[in-house]
């Protein structure tokens, strides 16, 4: 079985936003995709990833931070930062089959600059720079 590739999941989830922008033109009347909200990018991401030819993976939505981490088997020197909202949830979690955590997708949208997205950037980098 073939690894799955960054560039996979990177076309996965630039298809996902495209079917989002196709379906909500059709469903809305041609309204823009930033006017959508966030779960129908989230959905359409998750359903191109899963579409990705290779049965060692599995998508879950919205989980926990804390529980994602646990069951990457982290081993987070000192406490997570707040900053890592650890009681928060990931939008979208890319899986191994064997059932440990791959990589996480936060989802925005109608994001026009930077600062739209700090927090998220920072939540996620303060669990990156983290030991493990």
């Amino acid at each position: 079985m073939a690894r799955i590739s960054k560039d996979q999941v990177l076309n996965a989830c630039i298809e996902g936003i495209r079917n989002s922008f196709k379906e909500y033109l059709q469903w809305s009347s041609d309204e823009w995709l930033w006017r959508a909200p966030e779960y129908l990018l989230t959905v359409n991401i998750a359903k191109r990833l899963n579409k990705i030819p290779n049965e060692a993976k599995f998508i879950t939505l919205e989980d926990n931070v804390r529980k994602t981490l646990k069951d990457a088997n982290a081993k987070i020197k000192g406490k997570i930062a707040n900053k890592a909202r650890p009681n928060g949830r990931f939008d979208i979690v890319f899986w191994w089959g064997k059932g440990t955590p791959r990589g996480v997708i936060e989802v925005k949208n109608a994001v026009f600059r930077k600062d739209h997205i700090q927090e998220d950037l920072d939540r996620i980098y303060s669990i990156l720079k983290k030991r493990f």
